[in-house]
């Protein structure tokens, strides 16, 4: 495993702290957002080197249009040049710009599949083993592996996400 050193200030590394307790220490917290980091959606390296964005496109809107576009930029925490750049973006690659707590969203939700996927995977293997063979007919029924993924759905579907 690979360890990063990273030097901060005294009052930095206390604010980190501090907000680093509230979910699950600091190492836990680095790592998450070591991990978002490393998931992001970034460009694709042409040889190591980022494009470099020098090309302007000017709109003329009107107040209304502008006002509107100041809303919905503002709602979503970015600005308006960020609005229209992840509008045309997403128009000709096809595929939506998630704005970065959308993209947060994402990657807790994809982690939390995978968390669910193991304990459902870990439930039914024992039911797929050869030493299951000559068990009990119930256990190896179809129904039964079935009804015991079910009993883990319900039971994750009462838990709150993200905990």
């Amino acid at each position: 495993m690979d360890r990063i050193t990273v030097r901060l200030s005294h009052d930095l590394a206390r604010k980190f702290d501090a907000s680093a307790a509230a979910r699950g220490g600091r190492s836990r917290l680095l790592r998450r957002l070591i991990q978002e980091a490393a998931h992001a959606h970034l460009p694709d390296a042409d040889g190591g080197a980022v494009e470099r964005l020098t090309g302007r496109l000017a709109l003329r809107l009107g107040d209304r249009d502008l006002a509107r576009l100041e809303q919905e930029a503002g709602r979503l925490g970015v600005s308006r040049t960020q609005w229209a750049v992840r509008l045309i973006r997403g128009r000709l690659t096809g595929r939506p710009q998630p704005t970065p707590p959308e993209a947060t969203a994402l990657i807790e939700i994809r982690r939390e599949l995978r968390r669910i996927g193991v304990n459902v995977n870990r439930l039914l293997a024992p039911s797929m083993s050869p030493s299951w063979k000559g068990a009990s007919c119930r256990r190896n029924s179809r129904s039964w592996r079935l009804s015991q993924a079910r009993s883990v759905t319900r039971s994750l579907a009462s838990t709150r996400p993200f905990d």
